[in-house]
Formats: structure tokens, sequence, C-alpha cells
């Protein structure tokens, strides 16, 4: 019985020195797993959940071959590069241009009071995450220059709430659909430079807070809305290298506040709106180059006195003489009309404007004078009057004008035509308004 109990001793003392050994032991461990906690997650100057999805924003893009990963996975947060924190939360991620590689993790949307992630021209692939649409403090969203495969569709929840949004220069793809017209906060909408289709849809129309809409170098087709006429606050509207068809709405003479009109490089069509002259007080650029508009450039154009930049080259079918007014653009340093039929006026004033434009494409034609125009409409009616079968025709299409049969020139203007009774055949041509 004795030999039992001390037996039984034995055995308690064994398992209590077993008990406390492990004790140790598994202090150690814990010890150890605290220590290397800092190679993994920030101390504790942000949240847990903050923490682990910078953690996932680095593994998931390559952290180590960062330009500069300073600081990054261990010490606190706020050392980290391009990682600002207030309140133990992170507020602003800036890590533009910094050799990002890889896709964006849906764990960033733990980042609730993130108001700044700028992520621009880095090498991040993929479609962004749909729980980023949970990132309801978000303000500045710009991941520009990067290989982003998004839809349209997919980055409108995203956008929500967002003030600036920069996706140029990516691969989003797909159209806009009419719910684009719920993204009420967005002011700045830079879409440049991606595979985006179909046609804008009206319903753009009601994000009044939008100030910039970049959507050029797209595959954009049909008509601009009438409506975007409704966005005030624009001051750049750019829609270039697209297919939109058409002719400019005279609702963009609305735009009050429009520095800056691209609408370059598509299939439009028609004339120049009289209602883009109510632009005159703040439009800066205006840029038409490469559709088939026509006709003559209006006279207003030359009271828009603060246009640095003018582009008409490319449009075939636009003709006439280039007015006066455009002597009063004395701030231009890019006109280009090359590629028209429109011509520059010989004249001093006009010509001395135009060498002292630093950019400068021509069509190559001068205008003909007041008296050339009036021998080109006289010949236009001895054409269309089928003239070779005239009563009497002397003098006509040869010689000095003064000597036609039936007309009177004072000071080198035609100033009478008396071909009564002279067998005229025909419809009167629209050259005769040039007799001025």
């Amino acid at each position: 019985m004795e030999k039992l109990e001390w037996v039984g001793r034995i055995g308690m003392g064994t398992s209590t020195r077993l008990h406390n050994r492990f004790t140790v032991i598994l202090t150690l461990l814990t010890v150890m797993v605290i220590h290397a906690i800092p190679n993994a997650v920030a101390q504790q100057t942000i949240t847990v959940q903050d923490s682990l999805a910078l953690v996932e924003l680095y593994n998931a893009t390559n952290g180590n071959n960062w330009n500069d990963n300073s600081g990054w996975l261990s010490g606190n947060a706020e050392d980290w590069y391009g990682v600002t924190v207030s309140g133990e939360r992170v507020v602003e991620i800036d890590l533009q241009g910094n050799n990002l590689d890889g896709v964006l993790p849906s764990e960033l949307a733990d980042l609730t009071e993130l108001e700044l992630l700028n992520l621009r021209e880095n090498n991040i692939t993929g479609a962004i995450p749909s729980e980023y649409a949970d990132l309801a403090n978000l303000e500045f969203l710009s991941l520009r220059e990067n290989a982003i495969s998004s839809t349209v569709s997919d980055l409108i929840p995203i956008w929500d709430n967002v003030a600036h949004i920069d996706f140029s220069r990516n691969n989003v793809s797909g159209s806009f659909p009419s719910s684009i017209g719920n993204v009420t906060n967005v002011q700045f909408l830079h879409l440049r430079d991606n595979n985006i289709s179909g046609q804008i849809p009206p319903e753009f129309g009601n994000v009044t807070s939008l100030q910039r809409l970049e959507v050029g170098e797209n595959d954009l087709t049909g008509p601009i809305p009438s409506e975007l006429g409704s966005l005030v606050n624009l001051d750049r509207l750019l829609f270039q290298s697209n297919d939109l068809t058409g002719e400019i709405p005279s609702e963009l003479g609305n735009l009050s506040n429009l520095e800056r009109l691209r609408l370059d490089d598509n299939s439009l069509e028609g004339g120049i709106p009289e209602e883009l002259a109510q632009l005159a007080p703040t439009l800066l650029h205006l840029q038409l180059e490469g559709n088939n508009f026509s006709g003559e450039v209006p006279e207003w154009v030359g009271n828009i006195t603060g246009l640095t930049r003018l582009y008409f080259n490319d449009n075939t079918v636009l003709d006439g003489p280039l007015p006066m007014s455009l002597i009063n653009l004395i701030n231009m340093d890019q006109f280009n009309f090359a590629n028209t039929q429109l011509c520059e006026p010989d004249h001093p004033d006009f010509q001395a404007w135009l060498n002292g434009i630093s950019e400068l494409g021509t069509s190559g034609l001068v205008c003909p004078t007041p008296a050339e125009l009036d021998v080109l409409a006289l010949e236009a009616l001895y054409h269309a009057t089928n003239g070779g079968s005239w009563n009497n025709n002397s003098g006509w299409l040869s010689g000095n004008v003064e000597d036609w049969y039936g007309v009177t020139v004072s000071g080198e203007r035609v100033v009478e035509i008396d071909l009564q009774g002279n067998n005229l055949d025909g419809v009167l041509p629209s050259e005769l308004a040039d007799l001025t």
C-alpha cells in the first residue's frame, strides 16, 4: 500500500513537472509568435482589419519587387511608404508608379475609412473586386495606365460615391448603361483610351455634378445626346477619337463653364451650330478636326477671344473664306485648317495674324479678292444661263470685265448687270450674292 502511494506521488510529481514544462514551451511559442507578427502585420497603430488588408495588397501585387516598399510589413503602418493613417485607420494609399504587379485583393474593401486610392501607372491586371463598392468614404480613385479589364457596368456601383475617377488607358470594356445617370457625386470622370463601346446614354445628362467628362479614344457610336447640355458645371468635354455621328447638338451652347471641347476624329457632320457662340466667355480649346463638317466657319468664332487652340483640319467639305474676325483671337498659338476647302484672306492684317501663330497648318488656299469674286460670279452666271446662246455675249470670259456686254464696273467692282432680252436660259447661280 505504501509502495502504491509512493508510486502515485512519483506519478503526480512527474505530471506536474510535465505540465510546467508544457506551460513554459507554450509561453515561449507565444512570445515567438508575438515577435513574428511585425513581419506580417503592422504593429498596433491601426486596426487589425486595416493591417491585414495592406498585407494582402502587398502580397497580391508582388510587394517585394515594388520600386519602394520601405517600412512595409514591419514597424508602424504610418511609416509604410505610400500609406497615410488617421486615428488608427488607413485613409490614403498612394503607390503611383511603384511597379505593383498583380490583381487587386478584395480585402482592400475592409479599409472602410479609405478616402484616396492612387495606384496609377502600375501593372495591375484583372477586374476590380465588386466589394470595393463598400468603400463609402472613397473620394479619389485612380487606376490610370494599368491593365484593368472590368466592364463599365461592373464599375458603376464602385463609382457611386467617388468624386474623382480615373481609369484612363486600361482595358475597360462594355457600354454605358442607363444607370450611369444614378452616379450623382462624380465630378471628374476620366475613361480615355479604353475599349468602351455603344452609345452615350441620354441619362448622362442627370450627372450634373460632372466637371470633366473625358471618354476619348474609345469605340463609342451614335449621336451626342442633347441632354448633355444640362451638364452646366463641365469645364472639359472630350469625345475625341470615337465613331460618333450626327450633328453637334445646339444644347452644348448651354455649357457656360466649358474650357475645352474636343470632338475631333469622329464622323460628325453638318455645320457649326450658332449656339456655340455662347461659349465665348470661357472656351480655350475648340477641336473639330477629322469629321465631315460642311459650310463656312462662322463669323462669331472670332468672338471667342480666349481661344488658344482651334482645329478645323481634315474636314474636306468645310469651305469658304476664313472670317476676318479671327484676328481678334490674339492668344491663339495652335491653328490648323489643312485638308479643307477653307481659304485665307489675302489681307495684310489677316496674314500678320497667321504669321504670329506658332503651330499653324493651312489649306494652302488664298481667298480671291472681291474683284476676283466678281469675275467668278459673272462666269457662274454665264455658264448657268447658257451664255454661248445669248443674243449678245461679246467680250464675255476674256479680256477686261468692263468690256463684257451688259456689265458696268466702278473701282474694280461690278456695280451693274443689264442683260435684258438677251436670251438667258437657266437658273440663276448663288455666286451672284458675291457681287457685294
